[in-house]
């Protein structure tokens, strides 16, 4: 998408977070601020509730006895029994292909017992991993589709960056592992390799730490509580911690950072609701105090499609703007923003 001196926002949906950046560096894609944004719009900017997610499930199998007698309950993973042993540190596998009887493998188990914290989860993902999660760090175990067992698996040390509180912060999503903590969300997408999803918001993280994670297996969400959703195919970040809608742009600027005058703003918006609507509109110039918002009416009587022209009731001649939408009623899609800059030709621009 071309984007040229970022007069031209055309969506192709709601804008991910990214708060660590420079607002001027930023596109449509991407917004400094927002919450409260409708994903299940494409190619429009909307208002909408965070989507809601489904639990994990993992096979289990119940009551499985061992050689002494002795029963207890296992994941079924990658053709064998696991669980966490009565020794914590350990985690118990099972010999390939048996589901209703626990023999050894081997040793039988896997240390993770650089400290004597307790193993809280194991998640499986990459195919033939499990990332497995304590509350002093983490750790990778891979190569576990090869049935020959310990001696031709993989183990990491730990990794202290990313800890896990509790089994429901974790879960899988395309075959990637993601775990909440107190450092945000983390994924771990292949052997030995990891990410800080949330890096783009590293110092706001507030209503984005240590949450239980559920997912949309079908349009490939991420979802912590009712605080934040990741769509892990376009990889951005949504925040539902505060009520209502806010979006805000990329700050507006030439090239290289030459005086401009903007005249007005012209909104290519999509009405739903069968009847009018509104929302807000606040400005802000250079590092100034962002403007009191305008309230902008989407009149039906203009049908279903229509364009709105705001003419900036001063004079607007800077290096940088910026605009913000603090209210949007449900119904009011905006398609596209354009900045009638002077010498810009906007009227020739086919709509």
């Amino acid at each position: 998408m071309d984007y040229p001196f970022l007069r031209w926002l055309k969506f192709d949906g709601a804008p991910g977070l990214d708060k660590e950046s420079d607002p001027a560096t930023l596109d449509a894609r991407s917004t400094p601020d927002a919450y409260g944004l409708n994903l299940d719009v494409e190619g429009r900017l909307a208002a909408g509730s965070i989507p809601t997610g489904t639990a994990r499930i993992a096979k289990s199998a119940t009551t499985v006895a061992d050689v002494t007698g002795a029963t207890a309950d296992y994941t079924w993973l990658y053709d064998r029994l696991w669980k966490i042993g009565a020794t914590t540190t350990q985690l118990l596998y099972g010999a390939p292909r048996y589901d209703d009887f626990y023999f050894k493998q081997g040793l039988g188990r896997w240390d993770f017992n650089e400290d004597a914290n307790a193993i809280i989860a194991f998640i499986p993902f990459g195919g033939d991993s499990l990332a497995i999660g304590k509350s002093t760090g983490s750790y990778i175990l891979s190569g576990l589709t090869d049935p020959r067992g310990e001696d031709f698996w993989r183990r990491s040390d730990i990794m202290q960056e990313i800890t896990l509180a509790t089994a429901a912060n974790a879960t899988e999503l395309d075959d990637v592992a993601y775990f909440s903590n107190a450092t945000g969300l983390w994924a771990f997408v292949g052997p030995g390799k990891v990410e800080e999803i949330t890096r783009p918001i590293r110092n706001s993280l507030t209503g984005f730490t240590s949450l239980a994670l559920t997912c949309d297996y079908g349009k490939a969400r991420v979802i912590g509580s009712t605080k934040f959703v990741y769509d892990a195919a376009k990889k951005r970040l949504y925040d539902y911690n505060t009520t209502g809608f806010l979006w805000t742009s990329p700050v507006f600027h030439e090239d290289a950072y030459q005086p401009f005058y903007c005249a007005r703003l012209v909104f290519m918006l999509e009405n739903t609701a069968e009847s009018d609507k509104t929302f807000q509109l606040a400005l802000k110039m250079e590092s100034e105090p962002w403007r009191d918002p305008d309230t902008l009416d989407v009149l039906w009587g203009e049908g279903r499609y229509s364009k709105l022209e705001y003419e900036i009731p001063f004079n607007v001649n800077v290096r940088r703007l910026q605009i913000k939408i603090p209210a949007m009623d449900s119904g009011v899609r905006i398609r596209a923003i354009h900045m009638d800059v002077s010498g810009n030709s906007f009227d020739g621009y086919s709509l």
